[in-house]
C-alpha cells in the first residue's frame, strides 16, 4: 500500500521520546484554546500549529489553487463570493455564465458538507443567496478519476501512496431492497457500508427497480462512506511525473518545505504508457491533512502494514511541528 519512493530516499532524525512529550502537552493547550475561538480562527490555528504560518496558509482552498495556479499547474478557475463584503451577484453570475455549470463549496468547509453542483444562473442564485458563510464558485471538473495522493518524507525513508476515492453504486432487480443490495456488495468496506446505510436509511426498505443504477455515494469524501482503491504502479508513476515537479517548485519557489504533502487531485484521462502525463492531465483541488487516511481503505489493504501507517503519520504530525517555520508568506 505505501511503496517507497525510488527517486528520493533522505533521513531525518527521529523523533525522541522528550520532544513527543513535548507535543503532546503542546497540542493538548491548542485543542483547548480553539474550543473557545470561531470556526475561522480555530482552522487557522490548528492549520499553523502543525505547519508553521508560512505552510499552513496552503489549507486555505482558495489559496491553494491561486498558488498553484501561479505556480503553472492545473487548477479550477474560481471566484470568492462573501456576502458580508457585497451582496451583488453579477462577478458570480457572469463567471457562470462563462463556465456553464459551477461547483460551489464553503471557504472554510470540510467531509463534503455544504457542497452544491449549480447547473445554471437561476439555481447559482437561488442557492447562492440563502448562504450565511463566504462560498468558493469554482469550474466545474469532474475527473476521470477522484484520487487523494500522499507523499511523506519519514525518519528514515521516503514514502508516497496515491488512491482513488471510489464512490460505490448498487443496481437493482425489482425484488430486493436497497438494504440488502448494499449488505451482499462484497466490495464495500464495513466502515463505509455503515455510513451508507445511515446516510440511506430513509430508503433502505425500498426495492430499487430492474437495472436501476444507485449512487450509493454522493462525493468521495470518507464520511459520506467513499473508500480508497490503491492504483497501479503505471498510475503512480505517471502522476509522481506531475506532483513530484510541484512539491520542488513549492519548496524552491514559495519556501514551503512539510514533512507530509497530502493532494486532493483528479486525472482528467485514462494513464496511457505511450503519451506521458503532463500538468494539463491533473486537476488539483485541495491541500489536505491525512489525519482519515487510514479510513479510507478496506481491511486487507491494511493488514501488513497498519502500524507503520499510522506511525508514520503520527512521526510526520510532530516533526512538521518541531520544525515549523514562523514567518509569514507575502503573498
Amino acid at each position: 500500500m505505501i511503496m517507497p519512493h525510488h527517486y528520493i530516499n533522505q533521513s531525518q532524525l527521529k523523533v525522541s521520546l522528550l520532544e513527543r512529550v513535548k507535543y503532546f502537552f503542546a497540542s493538548t493547550k491548542c485543542l483547548i484554546i480553539t474550543r473557545f475561538l470561531e470556526r475561522t480562527r480555530r482552522l487557522d490555528m490548528m492549520c499553523q500549529f502543525i505547519n508553521g504560518d508560512k505552510n499552513g496558509h496552503l489549507h486555505h482552498k482558495y489559496h491553494f489553487v491561486k498558488t498553484l495556479r501561479e505556480l503553472g499547474y492545473r487548477v479550477p478557475e474560481q471566484r470568492l463570493y462573501d456576502y458580508k463584503e457585497s451582496s451583488d451577484l453579477t462577478p458570480i453570475l457572469d463567471f457562470q455564465s462563462q463556465q456553464g455549470m459551477v461547483f460551489c463549496k464553503p471557504l472554510e468547509g470540510s467531509k463534503g458538507i455544504g457542497v452544491y453542483t449549480a447547473p445554471d444562473e437561476e439555481a447559482l442564485k437561488e442557492f447562492i443567496g440563502n448562504q450565511k458563510e463566504p462560498y468558493i464558485i469554482q469550474e466545474f471538473l469532474p475527473p476521470v478519476k477522484d484520487c487523494r495522493y500522499l507523499y511523506h518524507v519519514g525518519p528514515e525513508k521516503t514514502f508516497r501512496a496515491c488512491y482513488e476515492k471510489h464512490k460505490p453504486i448498487v443496481i437493482g432487480d425489482g425484488k430486493t431492497t436497497l438494504a440488502d443490495l448494499i449488505e451482499k456488495e462484497a466490495s464495500i468496506p464495513a466502515p463505509s457500508r455503515k455510513k451508507i446505510k445511515a446516510n440511506h436509511k430513509r430508503k433502505l426498505k425500498l426495492c430499487p427497480s430492474e437495472g436501476e443504477v444507485i449512487a450509493l455515494v454522493a462525493s468521495g469524501n470518507i464520511s459520506q462512506g467513499a473508500y480508497g482503491i490503491i492504483l497501479n504502479d503505471e498510475e503512480h508513476e505517471a502522476i509522481d511525473a506531475v506532483i513530484l515537479p510541484l512539491i520542488k517548485d513549492l519548496e524552491e519557489k514559495r519556501g514551503i518545505k512539510m514533512t507530509t504533502y497530502c493532494f486532493d487531485i483528479g486525472l482528467l484521462r485514462e494513464v496511457s504508457g505511450i503519451t506521458p502525463f503532463t500538468k494539463n492531465d491533473i486537476v488539483f483541488y485541495e491541500f489536505q491533512m491525512p489525519f482519515d487516511m487510514i479510513g479510507y481503505f478496506r481491511a486487507s489493504d491494511l493488514t501488513a502494514v497498519r502500524k507503520e501507517t499510522q506511525k508514520m503519520l503520527e512521526t510526520s504530525f510532530i516533526r512538521e511541528w518541531l520544525d515549523r517555520p514562523r514567518d509569514i508568506p507575502s503573498s
